[in-house]
Formats: C-alpha cells, sequence, structure tokens
C-alpha cells in the first residue's frame, strides 16, 4: 500500500519530509546540530514566533494558532528539548565540530557556550 499526497507548495514537502525523518529517526538523531536546524525550519513553515514564550511554550506577545509546544508534541519531544537543540545552532563552528566528531555532547558544548563571554569587537577574547 502507497500513499499519494499532492502538494501546494514546497514548504508543504519540506515540512512532510523533515517532520517524518524526526520521528522515524526519533530523538537520538546522530546530528544534534542539524536536528536544530530542521526544528527551526518547522517553525517558520509552522508560523511558529521566536521570543519570550510562557510555560505552554506559546509567544506572550502574540496570539498564534501553532505553538512550540504543539511541535513539540508533534515531534515527540519536551518543549527544553526542543529549544536546546535550537540552540546548538547559534553556537561558534569550533563547538559545533566538537559536537559533530563526538569529542563534545550537545549538553556539554551548551554549558561551554552558556558560559563563554561575548566577544567585543574592538579587543577579542
Amino acid at each position: 500500500m502507497c500513499e499519494v499526497r499532492i502538494y501546494d507548495n514546497e514548504d508543504q514537502i519540506l515540512k512532510d519530509l523533515i517532520e517524518t525523518n524526526i520521528i522515524q529517526r526519533g530523538i537520538g538523531n546522530p546530528n544534534p546540530v542539524k536536528l536544530g536546524r530542521c526544528i527551526k525550519e518547522l517553525e517558520r513553515i509552522n508560523g511558529v514566533r521566536s521570543g519570550s514564550a510562557n510555560p505552554t511554550g506559546t509567544t506572550v506577545s502574540e496570539n498564534i494558532s501553532f505553538t512550540q509546544k504543539d511541535l513539540a508534541d508533534k515531534l515527540g519531544m519536551e518543549v527544553r528539548t526542543m529549544q536546546n537543540y535550537k540552540k546548538l545552532t547559534e553556537l561558534i563552528p569550533e563547538i559545533v565540530d566538537l559536537i559533530d566528531t563526538g569529542i563534545v555532547t550537545p549538553t556539554t558544548a551548551l554549558a561551554i557556550a552558556k558560559n563563554m563571554k561575548p566577544r567585543n569587537r574592538n579587543n577579542s577574547l
């Protein structure tokens, strides 16, 4: 048995491919940074706004119909876990390389990044 789907645009195709891939592979995706990028793309496609969120995952300043909680539930993970995957995409390339090679775990990388001081444009670290 096969299912035939007709899509109206490329975003629908991309959304379906990403969701299916994440759900089939589970949260144990071998590339956590890539998973974070996929989550960001799904948020864009679904119209989930970034910003301050209340405990239910909805943005405080806007009334939106599809929330971070909705997306997290669909993907089978907690909102906080999803947010941590997205944070991995904002790390400096050197830390991302350490995650990709398995030298540093995603949790350790986030802890390192949290303790790093921002670089001042006038002087470097």
